[in-house]
């Protein structure tokens, strides 16, 4: 059965040669680099923000940083006699004088933009030559009058070959004015409420016009509702058609929370199934990485999206918790192995015989943990074989099928319970 689109999001299936401005050229690129619709354009993400507001002080900033300072126009030092010599400018900041310098651009162009006397607003890299400041070919420059017009917080993308940033950062504008003012929502309001993650309109428009930095609350919970709208339309669709064919019962979940251990380059695909898994039995999943901020998963074939951290390693402790699962992906289980508090971790939920479940790649953690190394779990490399179940410890080696040991895990949790009644 065919299912038709809403008409309301029409406008977001539109080719991108409808974007004004773009020729076949461009939209060449935007084709071979990034699909061939708006909603395209607006699902490719900047990969990180520059912070433009005004430095306070020239005084200890790390060279090759980002600055934006006020300055006025002191002196001209045109390369007549030598071409291959760049244009020097000399400005005068509040505390000091700084040369900006420019190659292949003409006299005439530059004594436009630099007048004598002219407050202007610069921003770029700085460095340190000939003890003085320096900055080669600012990526702004405005007159003081225009100071609004530089972008405070500005995404930065992949570069495209064929493609301007100026023109992908207008295509991208063009995009976001495309989506509904009124979307309805597709995730259950409780999800979203229970995330504190804006609407899925509001966290496009943050992601590609940051108010913030990269590292803001209000930044991470944008991706974080993104990714979960990106990795729900297009990866759970398999999940969700095992899970109705299987028919999972995790009802001793309910209720529970979860810690679910990662570094950088965990399993993106096994970890958003057992992010929907739980959210179905109504479990709390809490990630906690060797960092603060956000963690990037693997997808199989590169980098996926970042996930933010819930808690820290070297904060976290088993008794805040029901229960342990480390997901399957060799890059992190390479990292948490070299990681003492992930080890300190596991080992706690071992020792108090609380619920642990390891994945594939992760089954290699016992063999750091004393007593553990011996227990009944596994093999990595028997990807056909059921999960091994040893008191409240399961694991499973197929590492594509990372639902395969989540039952047993519920029956793990659900023994807790029981003891507690029979006490």
């Amino acid at each position: 059965m065919h299912i038709k689109r809403p008409t309301i999001i029409y406008p977001l299936f539109a080719d991108v040669k409808s974007i004004p401005g773009v020729g076949q050229k461009t939209a060449n690129a935007i084709l071979n680099k990034i699909g061939d619709t708006i909603i395209d354009i607006i699902f490719h993400f900047p990969t990180s923000i520059i912070d433009r507001r005004l430095t306070k002080s020239l005084v200890n900033t790390p060279i090759n940083s980002i600055i934006t300072t006020q300055a006025k126009v002191i002196k001209h030092y045109p390369n007549k006699f030598n071409k291959k010599s760049p244009y020097k400018v000399t400005v005068e900041t509040l505390l000091h004088e700084m040369d900006l310098i420019f190659f292949n651009l003409r006299e005439d162009y530059i004594n436009q933009l630099l007048p004598i006397n002219k407050e202007i607003i610069i921003s770029e890299k700085i460095n340190f030559y000939n003890d003085k400041f320096q900055i080669t070919h600012p990526d702004y420059i405005f007159p003081l009058n225009k100071k609004n017009e530089l972008p405070l917080f500005e995404p930065i993308y992949p570069l495209i070959n064929g493609l301007t940033l100026k023109v992908l950062r207008k295509s991208i504008l063009f995009s976001l004015n495309k989506l509904p003012k009124f979307l309805p929502e597709w995730i259950p309001e409780e999800i979203i409420k229970s995330n504190n993650w804006p609407s899925f309109r509001d966290s496009l428009f943050m992601v590609h016009l940051p108010k913030d930095n990269f590292n803001s609350k209000e930044y991470i919970l944008s991706r974080q509702r993104l990714a979960f709208d990106e990795l729900f339309a297009n990866q759970i669709a398999i999940s969700i058609i095992k899970l109705q064919e299987n028919f999972m019962n995790l009802a001793n979940l309910s209720g529970k929370t979860i810690a679910i251990m990662v570094a950088s380059g965990f399993d993106e695909t096994g970890f958003i199934a057992i992010q929907r898994a739980m959210m179905q039995a109504g479990a709390k999943l809490r990630i906690i990485s060797r960092e603060a901020g956000l963690t990037n998963a693997w997808n199989g074939i590169g980098w996926g999206m970042s996930y933010p951290a819930d808690a820290t390693l070297s904060t976290a402790l088993a008794i805040d918790y029901d229960g342990l699962i480390i997901p399957a992906g060799k890059r992190h289980i390479d990292t948490l192995e070299n990681e003492a508090h992930a080890k300190r971790v596991l080992r706690a939920f071992l020792r108090e015989d609380m619920p642990v479940l390891l994945l594939g790649d992760a089954t290699a953690m016992l063999q750091l943990v004393d007593g553990a190394a011996d227990r009944p779990h596994a093999s990595v490399d028997d990807t056909g074989g059921a999960p091994v179940v040893d008191g409240r410890l399961v694991t499973a080696a197929a590492a594509r099928d990372d639902l395969a040991g989540l039952e047993a895990f519920d029956a793990a949790v659900g023994s807790i319970v029981d003891e507690s009644y029979a006490a």
